[in-house]
């Protein structure tokens, strides 16, 4: 399920091989479902030689969490790292 992979995403930056050695997912479905995420804006990319390592792009998934919550994006001002405030968001 992409809810698996973005999980996994969250936890930090990761290519192809280490999210099928850590799932159940075949390669050419992490791809597929990558490319996915990547057109929609909610994954980020970064090559080093032949591997591309992919990490969310944490500031649309915090938009929508704002948003679907009713938050104003000013609660999270002040903070430093958009994680953190991701983390408040799932605990208020």
């Amino acid at each position: 399920m992409r809810q698996d992979l973005v999980q996994l995403l969250a936890r930090g930056e990761l290519n192809v091989s280490e999210i099928t050695d850590r799932g159940t997912l075949s390669r050419p479905t992490v791809s597929h479902r990558l490319k996915v995420l990547r057109r929609a804006g909610l994954v980020r990319v970064r090559k080093q030689g032949r591997e591309m390592y992919y990490r969310l792009n944490k500031e649309p998934i915090v938009a929508t969490l704002l948003v679907r919550e009713g938050l104003r994006a000013e609660r999270c001002a002040g903070y430093p790292y958009l994680a953190t405030c991701i983390g408040m968001i799932t605990w208020m």
